[in-house]
């Protein structure tokens, strides 16, 4: 590698290598090519250790087009450093909320809310369609049942027409509600939530049906889901329609301008649905409605939800409730109290650390059911800490550790799991996020909050 390298930046190069084996960092370097001296090019060097660290695995980018990586990277830092304060402004949304407020305060909270998350989905679109543009988008496969999957979804939804006369529905063959699905779950609910979003943001009264249909394909193994989100809305005029999945731009005629938007949404829908190998489209009557739709092959598992025709016949063994302790390693002072708040609101028992030192010293005399433990910290690092709870073998050595992050890119998720932590938390994390990951790792029964 050393030999594309230009001379007189051998030494940086070696020293950024160095840097990179320890910290497990990407870095990056210009050079030119020996064969051709006026062909410029950059390479991104990222490193990580094997679970046993015995070795590493090196990656090496050398391509025309690395300034893309660089510039997602860029962006990546940018966005970490905004959802760090974010996560503090929607933690204490959610807690403001909690307490005794009147009519006028209540709306006051509820425009908050409303503008912090419309922040946090456009800095997410950005990232999201910049990790896609650069090539480093990866699906991630796994099993899910998409019937609960839109159930939840329209459910979740209610919410958002509250003051607008329409009704949420929801159609599909019930005969298929126990089949599950091999797929991307998380990037086929984010398609589908942000064209739900997009017929609330345009229907004033009236449906809002989500409509999902299957067919055969050649593969006896995979069916063709196609999903359609049917408004009443004022519908798109023809002359709008060739723009309407493009970025950065939106519906110019005059009943439209009035709505906020980055006009990233539908683009990043069509992204989306090209690399799941699919197709997406519009089907609309100005003045009557739109039906936005797209369809996607989809592997039947073999797996089925078993439904317990018997759960009320059971025997219910009442189990003696005990307060689970979790520690809390945090140096961000805001941060901080937003999940010191939602651990209250659970009653769990909780326990503080500032850095790494301050977290080694608890563990080593306490036992926790949980860790909750932020990755950027001064004196020591989470991953640095999370290697030495396991390595020292103590009271703490199999506890699981959930790590706290702004940064949502893959490098940091297998840093994480590679230090030996259990579970991923992203900020900004809501009430609802935090109680599950609780749930998930303590042997607690639903009702237990």
């Amino acid at each position: 590698l050393k030999d594309i390298v230009i001379p007189e930046k051998k030494d940086l190069f070696q020293l950024n290598w160095n840097k990179g084996i320890t910290s497990g960092k990407k870095f990056y370097f210009s050079s030119l090519l020996n064969c051709n001296e006026s062909h410029k090019i950059s390479a991104m060097i990222s490193t990580k250790p094997l679970p046993d660290e015995s070795n590493w695995v090196v990656t090496i980018s050398l391509n025309d087009e690395s300034d893309d990586f660089i510039r997602y990277d860029h962006l990546d830092n940018v966005v970490h450093e905004i959802r760090t304060p974010l996560h503090g402004v929607l933690g204490m949304i959610e807690t403001l909320n909690d307490t005794k407020l009147d009519s006028s305060q209540k709306e006051c909270v509820k425009y908050l809310k409303f503008s912090a998350d419309a922040l946090y989905q456009t800095i997410n679109y950005l990232l999201d369609i910049s990790k896609i543009e650069c090539g480093m988008w990866q699906l991630i496969i796994n099993t899910f049942c998409l019937y609960k999957l839109a159930k939840d979804l329209i459910n979740s939804y209610k919410y958002a027409v509250e003051g607008k006369n329409i009704e949420m529905r929801l159609e599909y063959n019930i005969s298929k509600s126990n089949t599950k699905y091999y797929g991307d779950g998380p990037r086929l609910r984010q398609i589908i939530s942000n064209l739900l979003s997009n017929s609330i943001k345009y229907t004033e009264m009236g449906t809002i049906t989500l409509r999902i249909s299957f067919s055969e394909t050649n593969d006896v193994d995979v069916e063709m889901a196609r999903f359609e989100i049917i408004d009443t809305g004022k519908g798109i005029s023809e002359d709008s329609l060739h723009k309407l999945f493009e970025a950065f731009t939106q519906i110019d005629d005059t009943q439209r301008r009035r709505f906020n938007g980055t006009g990233l949404g539908l683009y990043l829908c069509k992204k989306l649905v090209t690399i799941m190998k699919g197709e997406i489209g519009v089907e609309t009557r100005f003045g009557i409605g739109s039906t936005f739709w797209f369809s996607v092959p989809l592997k039947i598992s073999s797996e089925t939800i078993l439904k317990d025709k018997n759960k009320n016949h059971l025997d219910v063994i009442p189990v003696q409730r005990r307060v689970f302790r979790v520690l809390v390693v945090e140096d961000n002072p805001i941060n901080l109290k937003v999940i010191m708040k939602m651990l209250e609101k659970m009653g769990i028992h909780k326990e503080i650390a500032h850095n790494g030192k301050e977290c080694l010293e608890k563990t080593s005399d306490m036992q926790f059911d949980i860790i909750l433990m932020d990755c950027n910290m001064p004196i020591m690092d989470g991953f640095e800490t999370t290697r030495e709870i396991r390595k020292n073998g103590g009271l703490n050595h199999c506890t699981p550790i959930i790590a706290v992050t702004a940064s949502s890119t893959n490098d940091i998720k297998h840093r994480c799991l590679n230090s030996g932590m259990n579970d991923i938390l992203i900020k900004p994390i809501s009430f609802h996020q935090i109680m599950e990951k609780i749930k998930k790792w303590l042997p607690i029964d639903a009702d237990h909050f």
